[in-house]
């Protein structure tokens, strides 16, 4: 087994994708060639390719036989894995699973571990149960690193973990002189707010300062452990706070 990690965010796939924070993306696909709704319909906006894949793979629309199988597109990045018969509530476990097993053996002898971003491949719309869906990603991606993406049309939402994993994924970097560049928030009322909204948290304040960043010039909150309603509101008060200055 090589895979080096398996993280499970918050965010939008096709953002991660395009800003080259996974390498390869996937997403469930009926045998019909709809891709009409959810991130399907996303992808074949932004990725025509992937659905002129989908239209002439080798066994006709509508044939079962395009079960389990997959098909991709830009680069080979993009991939439809047949997860289910028609449109609807009707994702085969089976199906995902040996789709899977397909592209997790395209990438096995690649010298250097890609990167698999999934959606919640065969729930929502497909209807399966997500306990049994990740289970099956899990036991069926060993060749490559994963991030499971649960949706927010937000902004991502990863949340770095060390200063430096800040640096690598975001646009933003945690550097001597930040505050001058207008990029992180360093303003007396907002850390002044900071430090009585993080009292009980148990992190350096210079780190929780680092993940609180603007964005469009609006505050975005990147913090482990709290609840999102926790979160808009720390959003909130700082963007009441920077509206009065």
């Amino acid at each position: 087994m090589r895979r080096e990690f398996i993280k499970e965010v918050v965010g939008d796939l096709l953002y991660l994708y395009n800003e080259e924070i996974v390498d390869v993306i996937a997403h469930g696909a009926n045998c019909f060639c709809t891709m009409g709704a959810g991130i399907a319909k996303q992808i074949k906006e932004q990725f025509p390719e992937a659905y002129y894949a989908d239209m002439y793979y080798p066994e006709k629309i509508g044939d079962m036989r395009r079960l389990g199988n997959i098909s991709g597109a830009h680069n080979n990045e993009v991939y439809n894995i047949y997860t289910q018969y028609k449109p609807g509530a009707n994702a085969d476990l089976i199906a995902v699973r040996l789709g899977l097993r397909k592209l997790n053996a395209l990438f096995g002898k690649d010298k250097d571990i890609k990167t698999l971003g999934l959606p919640l491949i065969g729930c929502g719309i497909g209807g399966l149960n997500w306990s049994d869906v990740k289970k099956v990603i899990i036991e069926e991606i060993t060749d490559m690193n994963l991030m499971i993406v649960h949706f927010t049309n937000e902004l991502l939402e990863v949340i770095p973990t060390t200063t430096t994993e800040f640096n690598d994924k975001w646009r933003f970097h945690i550097e001597t002189g930040f505050e001058s560049q207008g990029l992180m928030i360093a303003n007396e009322e907002v850390i002044k707010y900071l430090n009585k909204a993080f009292t009980l948290i148990p992190a350096e304040k210079h780190f929780v300062y680092s993940q609180i960043k603007l964005k469009f010039n609006q505050a975005r909150v990147y913090v482990k452990g709290l609840p999102l309603n926790y979160i808009q509101r720390l959003e909130q008060d700082i963007n009441e706070i920077l509206n009065d200055i």
